[in-house]
């Protein structure tokens, strides 16, 4: 629950600075604030290659004795994240014409990857560490301190970009803190030792590096095929949908935990009955006034005004499929269901990366949010088919196992 929280109060920063950077630079230098931000964070996810899962599972586990034992793991992956958050950016200042400055562009994206992935490995370290009250409400309360920050920024005329570089201030001292005030032994009972390389934690990066690619890839892929203008309206309403799910999803925080405790498959099935409700009236309940005040409200969050509300209105409908396919992956994940994992996450990317792309192409930011719904529509099927298909074949193996006679 607290790390479900601590994802809530991040969309709160992530509102302030998308708000500021439209009044910054209207639509266009909002457009690229948000591709700016998801190419940083894909290319810090992929660097991470499971690290930040890994020191969760190593340091809970005593498998990991010292807290510096997780450095040499860490440097490593920042020496990866550098070209990657540098290619991708000097790569889209080639392509996109409405990006002016190339220097501040590349620059802003390579420094927030770098800041980012520092965060996410060393907070993994204090979860790991039991840390889960102290070191949300840490991140919380850093992310919050940063927002009269960004104001002080939006004052100063420059671009919508700078935003970036408080956002990054903020991660690089998350980093620091948890860093510091986690104990320097860990007070775990020793575990079988568990290691930081790539070769020991890649499997735990391939659902991750999906996920984010599944909820960040999105700009970046029509980023190419459209105009400023399309990309900011279909980057709005991305991160509307993105913020209501994150919000929706809190009651769902522990629910990869209990399927993996529970061994009863009837209470399994009423949790997951019981789960799935509640986080569906959350969403409708958020989401309603965004579908039908989607103009009015836009214009008051973001101070931007535009002239289709129908993407919005698309993605905030598809948002909810997009939230109880993520409750049905967070199941299969605690039941350890990883082959179904693995073969829904790379279909959904398939056919994410088509129909976004082919959809921007031929729609602008109409296509690219009907490409989006049809992701989310297809990771809802996936995701609850394999864990209903799942529970009936396991009824079935129960039903056939013979009962031993008593003597």
């Amino acid at each position: 629950m607290w790390t479900a929280a601590a994802a809530a109060g991040s969309k709160v920063q992530t509102l302030a600075a998308l708000s500021l950077g439209g009044r910054m630079g209207e639509l266009e230098g909002l457009a690229l604030l948000v591709l700016a931000t998801s190419v940083a964070i894909l290319a810090a996810s992929v660097a991470d290659i499971g690290m930040s899962t890994q020191v969760v599972r190593a340091y809970a586990s005593g498998g990991v004795r010292r807290r510096g034992d997780m450095l040499p793991g860490f440097l490593t992956r920042m020496l990866i994240c550098l070209p990657l958050a540098f290619g991708a950016a000097v790569l889209l200042a080639v392509i996109r014409a409405d990006i002016t400055d190339a220097v501040l562009w590349v620059g802003m994206i390579v420094f927030y990857a770098l800041a980012f992935l520092s965060s996410m490995v060393i907070t993994g370290m204090a979860y790991g560490l039991g840390r889960f009250r102290g070191g949300a409400s840490l991140n919380g309360v850093v992310r919050a301190a940063t927002i009269p920050l960004l104001f002080l920024v939006s004052l100063t005329g420059a671009s919508p970009l700078a935003l970036l570089a408080v956002l990054g201030a903020g991660e690089v001292v998350i980093a620091v803190v948890q860093y510091r005030i986690a104990p320097r032994d860990n007070p775990r009972p020793v575990g079988p030792a568990i290691g930081m390389r790539i070769r020991d934690s890649w499997k735990l990066g391939v659902g991750s590096i999906m996920n984010t690619f599944m909820n960040r890839s999105d700009t970046v892929i029509i980023s190419g095929v459209t105009s400023g203008r399309a990309l900011g309206i279909y980057g709005i309403a991305s991160q509307i949908e993105n913020a209501l799910s994150t919000t929706a999803m809190i009651p769902a925080g522990a629910a990869t935990t209990y399927a993996a405790q529970s061994r009863d498959r009837a209470r399994a099935v009423a949790h997951r009955r019981t789960v799935s409700g509640v986080v569906a009236l959350a969403y409708l309940v958020l989401a309603t006034p965004f579908f039908f005040f989607a103009e009015p409200l836009t214009e008051l969050v973001l101070g931007v005004q535009i002239d289709d509300v129908l993407p919005i209105q698309v993605l905030v409908v598809s948002g909810l499929f997009a939230s109880l396919g993520a409750v049905a992956m967070k199941i299969l994940n605690g039941e350890g269901r990883l082959n179904a994992v693995a073969g829904i996450w790379v279909v959904t990317a398939i056919v994410t990366t088509v129909a976004m792309a082919g959809g921007a192409y031929w729609g602008g930011a109409l296509g690219a949010a009907v490409g989006a719904a049809c992701r989310d529509v297809l990771f809802f099927g996936l995701t609850w088919f394999a864990v209903i298909s799942g529970h009936r074949r396991d009824e079935v193996e129960v039903s056939v196992t013979p009962v031993p006679e008593s003597s």
